[in-house]
Order: structure tokens, then C-alpha cells, then sequence
């Protein structure tokens, strides 16, 4: 060998050797970065039970041998989940039925049941992009919501609700409504005609307070007076009775700021005369 090519051979090997060091220290690099050699951050659910267990990190391996393995290695790291931020509109669904939920739980006597339903308005996880000036409105009906936790009468929980009823109605003038989005009540079948008729009338009523809306609550009101007649020997029933058709005579024309008071007293009037005969009442699932 010529000693012309002894250098040009010295330096051809250290460029390749000084290469494969670049590489490998590239690809340790790289797998530190975003492969097992990195600590992964905190999941968002790391307290959930179900989430998967870390994959555990890889024993060391050599420059050569982690280039191959770094491509799915990576396809490990954790993965940030991403969920629907629930729009305005599911919100105002989920309170409509779960006031719903705390009106014939008070009907029907049910008072933890009421609780159960006024908890789940008062503690509602609301979109964190909430508007500003929808801000005042929610507070309002949390804070009804919330005095409905601890209800412990019939009496107590109606006025409750005809407060919040308030609240839904003050921030839907403001804002507008969704609708009536949940499907009237329907009672089992053999219910007396007179309290299918005062169910129909008090979700009729309800409606009418919320949206606030003027026909449905005119025509709730109607209801209860063309209602069957409740004829009973039992005196605190026949004067429940009448209070009932009193109320719905005095309730027609009544604007939205008196809607709520007379709605509680229509609640609590049906409430006490079924717990004076001792009526269960079993709606069924609607349709």
C-alpha cells in the first residue's frame, strides 16, 4: 500500500466511525424525547380504575439495536383524550328532566327521590366556556337547586321548585329556551281519570313556568278545572279538592312572576291529599 492511501484509508474510517456514533446518539436522542425512554405526564384519569396500566420502560439496549425498535416504542406514549365539551343545549335537556324528576318525586311523596334529583341540577358539571352573562342565571338556579337538597316536606320542596321554576324562566326571557324536549307523563294503566287529568295539568303547568310559556300554562290551569270532579266522604279531601279548582280559577291570567308561588301550592295541595289516602303513585316510563 502506498503511503498516499494510508490517509485517505485513516480518514475514510474515522468519517464512518464518527457517522455511526452521530446516528446512534441521534437515535437515543430521539427516543428519549418521545419514545419509553421518556417519563410519560399524568393521564387525565389517572385516578380511574380502568385506565391502562403504564407500559413499563425497556431494558437498555445498544446504539445499533435501538433504531429499530424506536419507531414503536413511541407508539406507546400516552395519549392525551379528548372529549365533547357538552354544548349549552345538553345542559338545558338534563335539567328539564331532572326537574321533571323532582316534581313527581314530590307528587308521589317520594322526598329522597326529590333530593336525588335537585342535587344532580345543583352539582351539574357546566361547560367551562360558559358565557359571561349566563353566569348570574345558572348561579340562580344552583342556589334553588341546592335549597332542594335538604328538603324534608312536601310543603318545603314545592316552594322550592316553583323557585326554581322562577330561575329557569328568568334566564330563558333572557336567553330563549330549548323546548320541551321530554314526552308527557303517562300513569299506569286504571289510574283514576282525575289524577291522569292533574298529572297532565302539572306537567302542562310546569312547562308553562319554565319557558315561560302562556298557552301551556293557561292550558294546565284548564285542565284542572275540566278535570273529573274528586267527590269524597273524607272531609280534608273534598276541601283539597276544591282549593285545587280554586287555585286553577285564580292561576289562569297569572303573569310570570306569580306563576311560581301558585305552582308550589298546586304541588303541595296534590302531595297532602295523597298522603291523606295513602295513593301511590307508579308512573310508567315514557315513551
Amino acid at each position: 500500500m502506498s503511503t498516499i492511501e494510508r490517509p485517505i484509508q485513516s480518514k475514510f474510517a474515522a468519517t464512518l466511525f464518527g457517522g455511526r456514533l452521530y446516528a446512534g446518539a441521534s437515535v437515543w436522542l430521539f427516543a428519549g424525547l418521545v419514545g419509553p425512554c421518556k417519563e410519560g405526564a399524568p393521564s387525565a384519569h389517572a385516578g380511574d380504575q380502568s385506565a391502562p396500566a403504564p407500559v413499563a420502560a425497556p431494558a437498555p439496549t445498544t446504539a445499533k439495536s435501538a433504531a429499530p425498535s424506536a419507531a414503536p416504542a413511541a407508539s406507546n406514549a400516552p395519549t392525551a383524550e379528548h372529549q365533547q365539551t357538552p354544548t349549552p343545549r345538553h345542559y338545558m335537556l338534563t335539567h328539564y328532566a331532572d326537574t321533571v324528576g323532582m316534581r313527581r318525586a314530590l307528587v308521589a311523596g317520594k322526598i329522597g327521590d326529590y333530593r336525588t334529583a335537585a342535587a344532580a341540577v345543583a352539582n351539574d358539571a357546566w361547560t367551562p366556556r360558559l358565557r359571561g352573562d349566563y353566569q348570574p342565571y345558572v348561579d340562580a338556579v344552583r342556589a334553588a337547586a341546592h335549597s332542594g337538597e335538604t328538603a324534608s316536606s312536601a310543603v318545603g320542596g314545592a316552594a322550592v321548585l316553583g323557585k326554581l321554576g322562577e330561575a329557569c324562566a328568568a334566564c330563558h326571557l333572557k336567553f330563549g329556551g330549548p323546548g320541551s324536549p321530554v314526552a308527557p307523563e303517562q300513569l299506569a294503566e286504571g289510574t283514576d281519570p282525575s289524577m291522569v287529568a292533574h298529572a297532565a295539568a302539572t306537567a302542562r303547568l310546569w312547562d308553562g313556568l319554565i319557558w315561560p310559556s302562556d298557552v301551556s300554562w293557561s292550558s294546565g290551569m284548564e285542565v284542572l278545572l275540566d278535570a273529573p270532579k274528586i267527590d269524597s266522604d273524607v272531609a280534608d279531601v273534598a276541601a283539597a279538592a276544591r282549593h285545587l279548582r280554586d287555585l286553577a280559577r285564580q292561576g289562569k291570567s297569572a303573569d310570570v312572576a306569580q306563576r311560581g308561588q301558585i305552582f308550589a301550592s298546586v304541588l303541595t295541595t296534590c302531595a297532602g291529599c295523597h298522603e291523606r289516602l295513602g295513593v301511590a303513585l307508579h308512573p310508567t316510563p315514557s315513551p
